[in-house]
């Protein structure tokens, strides 16, 4: 999974052949659960390819009610790392079935646009989903250093005040 997307378009023999099928894969609607898994890996794949002329298909699929359809679009978004993407990975914050994803989504695409809502996030986090908290601090840590520096920390030291860790295991992560 964690494949240099070049390499795996190397693999293929001829890879722009197969944007097309993937993408009229990843967006025909699913008559059977063979075709449903299909479209899965079809919207799985154009992430792992990066494959930037299935943004517009994968933003809406990024809506999608189906779940692993949902799931998908979102990791495959933060892989292919187009801001065209921001505004639906942060609608998608708002689900808890898809807000770590998201998250992490966010983080890779690495715009400070989303500090805010990020940050929003990170204070209202529940103390028991853990996981959500973790996709939430790496997003911010993911971010440019920059004049956001000050914001961050200062969501971070909160949150730390707040949930009783450790300041300094923030530190280590390079957020200091």
């Amino acid at each position: 999974q964690d494949e240099d997307p070049q390499v795996l378009r190397g693999a293929l023999v001829d890879p722009e052949q197969y944007i097309p099928a993937l993408i009229e894969t990843a967006t025909k609607e699913a008559t059977s659960s063979h075709e449903q898994l299909a479209k899965v890996k079809a919207i799985e794949i154009l992430g792992f390819l990066q494959i930037e002329e299935a943004v517009d298909e994968l933003i809406v699929l990024a809506k999608s009610k189906i779940k692993a359809e949902r799931k998908a679009a979102i990791k495959s978004l933060g892989r292919i790392g187009s801001l065209d993407a921001v505004k639906v990975l942060l609608e998608n914050l708002d689900f808890s079935r898809y807000d770590q994803y998201a998250a992490v989504a966010l983080g890779n695409l690495a715009d400070p646009s989303a500090i805010p809502k990020l940050v929003e996030e990170l204070n209202d986090v529940d103390e028991d989903d853990t996981n959500y908290q973790k996709a939430l601090i790496f997003a911010l840590s993911e971010m440019p250093k920059s004049e956001h520096d000050k914001i961050l920390m200062d969501a971070l030291y909160d949150y730390d005040l707040k949930h009783g860790t450790h300041y300094h295991e923030l530190q280590t992560m390079g957020l200091s």
